[in-house]
C-alpha cells in the first residue's frame, strides 16, 4: 500500500465501567487504516470494537461552541437506520479537531447532542454517523469488527500493510471503543496510517 503520513497515540484509560473511546481522525484523500492496537484488559475480559461510519453528511449552517445543537444538510444514516438517539457522531469542528459526540435527540435534521460543542462547527463541516456499536456496517452487511480481549494481559493486533481495520471510503474516521467493564483497561497504543486506496 502507498501510505502517506500517519500517527499514533496511547495511554488511554478510564475508571472501570466508563467506556474508553478514541476517534482516529480522517485525512483528505486518505483511507484511514489502524495498523496497530495494543490493549491491556484488567482482571476481566474486555470487548474492543473498531467502528466505521455507517453514513456521512455536513452541517447546515454554523453552530457555536458551548451549545449542543447542530443542523444537518441530510440524514447520514442509511435506509432503515436513520440517525437516532444514542448514535455516535464524529464532527469536524472549527479548530480542525474531529470529536466524538452522542445524539440526545433528533427533530427532523436538528440534532441535540448530550454535551456541548467544544470549538463549534462551520457551515458544511463534515459529520460522520457511526450509529450504535450494535449496528450493521452497510458496506459489508456485517457487525463492526470486535475482539474479546483476555483478562490481565496485553494483547496486540498489528498489520502494517492492509491495516487491522480500514475505512471503506477516503476521508473517513474510525472509532475505537472498549467496554472497559468490571476491571480497568488500557488502550496502550494505537497507530494508524493513510493510503490512497
Amino acid at each position: 500500500m502507498d501510505g502517506f503520513s500517519g500517527n499514533g497515540y496511547g495511554g488511554l484509560t478510564q475508571a472501570f465501567g466508563t467506556r474508553i473511546r478514541f476517534v482516529v481522525p480522517p485525512k483528505a484523500r486518505g483511507f484511514t487504516r489502524v495498523t496497530k492496537l495494543v490493549y491491556t484488559a484488567g482482571g476481566t475480559a474486555h470487548t474492543l470494537t473498531v467502528a466505521r461510519p455507517i453514513g456521512a453528511t455536513t452541517a447546515n449552517g454554523s453552530a457555536a461552541s458551548g451549545q449542543p445543537v447542530i443542523n444537518l444538510t441530510a440524514d447520514p444514516g442509511p435506509a432503515g437506520n436513520l440517525i437516532a438517539t444514542n448514535d455516535l457522531l464524529a464532527i469536524r469542528e472549527t479548530d480542525g479537531v474531529t470529536r466524538l459526540y452522542t445524539v440526545s435527540s433528533v427533530a427532523t435534521l436538528a440534532v441535540t447532542l448530550t454535551t456541548n460543542l467544544v470549538a463549534g462547527v462551520a457551515n458544511l463541516a463534515s459529520v460522520w454517523d457511526f450509529g450504535v456499536l450494535a449496528d450493521t456496517d452497510p458496506a459489508t452487511g456485517l457487525a463492526h469488527p470486535t475482539w474479546r480481549l483476555p483478562a490481565s494481559v496485553a494483547t496486540t493486533y498489528e498489520d502494517r500493510e492492509a491495516g487491522v481495520v480500514a475505512s471503506h471510503v477516503a476521508e473517513s474516521p474510525l472509532l475505537v471503543d472498549s467496554n472497559n467493564i468490571t476491571a480497568q483497561g488500557y488502550l496502550d497504543q494505537i497507530s494508524w496510517a493513510y493510503t490512497r486506496e
